[in-house]
């Protein structure tokens, strides 16, 4: 009996040696078919729906008045802006003065001094001393009586010799030019129609242009004779 239970124990072991290496000796592709076939849980794909923006919602305009920030602040000028003053030359330039008569020696035909009425030589022609009764009847009844005395106080002093007579009864009497343009019309046709000739001394047109400078040296200068 013990015989038969060392065989049978002998045999088991011869088994489990067998057992043993044959699972040593077991193919790989044994076990990568197992983990294979084993089921992986797949990864979850991602979705491809990307979240969408929420809608923006209407602005509701505010009754609170707005605080101006700084970049709506109003721009101070800066001195590029400011306005620009004139210099000196942007002045506006004074127009030029009016360019006067001159006297042209001939164009008058002159009296011999040493026939003519006056007592003393003259330094300048006739009409530098004469008033005719077309330029004293510019004046009124009252400056008449005054122009009277005048006139012969002047031919006793002298003074008549450096003023033009005509000349000094405008600035006594402050005749307007206009006026006196209309006493020379009228001097000019009263010598047409008595046919006086006017290019003679004794009758010589006087130059309104020339007497309201009232500038004594350009006056004096005009009327010389010569």
């Amino acid at each position: 009996m013990k015989k038969h239970i060392m065989i049978v124990m002998g045999l088991v072991c011869i088994a489990m040696l067998f057992a043993g290496c044959g699972k040593d000796d077991a193919p790989e592709t044994g076990i990568t078919t197992m983990a294979t076939e084993a089921t992986i849980p797949e990864k979850p794909t991602e979705s491809t729906n990307l979240p969408t923006e929420p809608t923006a919602q209407p602005t509701v305009p505010s009754t609170q008045p707005a605080v101006p920030s700084e970049t709506t602040q109003p721009v101070v000028p800066s001195e590029t802006t400011q306005p620009v003053v004139p210099s000196e030359t942007t002045q506006p330039v004074e127009p030029p003065a009016p360019t006067l008569p001159e006297y042209v020696p001939g164009s008058i035909i002159l009296e011999d001094q040493d026939t003519d009425d006056y007592e003393y030589e003259r330094k300048y022609r006739i009409t530098y001393y004469r008033i005719w009764s077309e330029f004293s009847d510019l004046l009124d009844e009252d400056q008449k009586k005054d122009y009277n005395t005048w006139f012969y106080e002047r031919v006793e002093n002298g003074s008549f010799r450096e003023e033009m007579a005509l000349a000094a009864m405008v600035k006594r009497y402050n005749i307007p030019r206009e006026r006196f343009d209309e006493a020379v019309e009228a001097f000019i046709a009263n010598n047409l129609e008595s046919h006086s000739n006017m290019s003679q001394e004794e009758y010589e047109v006087p130059n309104a242009d020339i007497i309201y400078t009232f500038d004594n040296e350009i006056i004096n200068h005009y009327y010389r004779y010569e």
